[in-house]
Formats: structure tokens, sequence, C-alpha cells
């Protein structure tokens, strides 16, 4: 997963280095629980990391303000 301007998700080999995953200064490294039940999907809103990602760019906040006059 890639967006503008400068956001992807890649997975992680867990067995090489930081230099081996070609990781770099200021690069965020998400960790994600393993998940032991059925139909993780219909229990959870976003599952993986990506999907929560996905959201987060994709979100629109909506912020309902009242004036007085």
């Amino acid at each position: 997963m890639q967006f503008e301007p400068n956001v992807k998700c890649v997975h992680i080999d867990k067995r090489l280095s930081f230099e081996g995953s070609k990781l770099e200064d200021g690069d965020i490294i998400c960790f994600q629980k393993v998940v032991h039940v059925k139909n993780t999907k219909t229990l959870m809103r976003y599952p993986d990391v990506v999907s929560f990602l996905e959201y987060v760019h994709n979100r629109q906040v909506i912020c309902n303000m009242c004036i007085l006059i």
C-alpha cells in the first residue's frame, strides 16, 4: 500500500536486520498481535495495519459548531 505524500506500508521480515530491511531514520514500525478468533473481520473494524492506515488516509473529520448570535 502506498499513497501521497510519502506513506507506504510494507511487510518487514523479522529475521532481517534494520539495514537488511532497508529501514532508515524516521521510519515507523507497527507491530500487530496475532488474533486467534474465527471471523476476525466481523469482530474487528480494522483487522490489520494496512486497513487501519487506509482508514486514516481516507477519513473525513466533520465538526459541528454552534454559533450564537
